[in-house]
């Protein structure tokens, strides 16, 4: 499954690659929110 996102304001571009089933976007929200929270600490 691949999931991507990207952020103009950040000049951020996310892209993530992942072998299982991810129905419910839950690993998407996480790793969004871990990448924002790396930039901002």
């Amino acid at each position: 499954m691949r999931s991507d996102w990207m952020d103009p304001v950040e000049k951020l571009v996310g892209v993530m690659m992942i072998p299982v089933d991810n129905s419910t976007r839950q690993l998407d929200r996480d790793f969004e929110r871990a990448v924002f929270q790396s930039i901002v600490a």
